[in-house]
């Protein structure tokens, strides 16, 4: 256990400084080893060097052992395909394990399948567990709703976190398409982005 912890650790580390030639096999050896972080870590590196058949696989492992992070990944890759209601299960077991981006990832995709009561919620869920996009996103759907009096106070919100479009959305016309104007989050963090691994 302790050389693949050290693995991961010093994959993630080449991985930080663009090293993936150095990367790559101690995040496969970890991953082969059965670290879920190294398995998501190693996904995103394939993904990003154009191999994405690979990728998937890795992807997929790492969410079978319950991984937030990789559920909700998965999440956006079944949305990507077409199979949203996969993708709505992946979603609700990225959020189960706390992941921050998946309550704003289903919310999305239940605000574009008009499911606005679901989607409200779970913007507001998103809200509350942090996710940097979720104000801006609450705002821009209250907004699309018809509800703008209540969508300033968030899209205020974002633009004090220094969301740079919260600005623009303050100053469009009411009632634009939501998704138009949403930012979702699909690409998400690698495990040591959050929390140094």
């Amino acid at each position: 256990m302790a050389d693949t912890e050290t693995d991961l650790r010093q994959g993630l580390t080449a991985l930080g400084n663009g090293d993936v030639a150095t990367a790559e096999p101690l995040l496969r050896g970890a991953a082969e080893a059965g670290s879920p972080d190294a398995m998501l870590a190693l996904c995103t590196l394939l993904r990003d060097s154009g191999r994405p058949d690979e990728a998937a696989e890795w992807l997929f492992d790492a969410a079978e052992t319950g991984h937030a992070a990789a559920n909700n990944m998965l999440g956006v890759l079944l949305v990507q395909q077409g199979s949203r209601k996969s993708a709505q299960r992946a979603f609700r077991r990225a959020i189960a394990g706390g992941d921050p981006n998946a309550p704003n990832n289903l919310a999305f995709l239940f605000a574009s399948a008009g499911r606005n009561d679901d989607a409200e919620s779970l913007f507001r869920q998103a809200v509350d567990a942090g996710n940097p996009h979720a104000s801006l996103n609450l705002g821009v759907f209250l907004r699309s709703t018809g509800r703008a009096d209540e969508a300033e106070p968030w899209l205020r919100a974002a633009a004090e976190a220094g969301d740079p479009t919260a600005e623009q959305h303050l100053a469009d016309e009411p009632g634009q398409g939501f998704a138009a104007r949403a930012s979702v989050v699909w690409t998400p963090t690698t495990p040591h982005d959050d929390d140094g691994g």
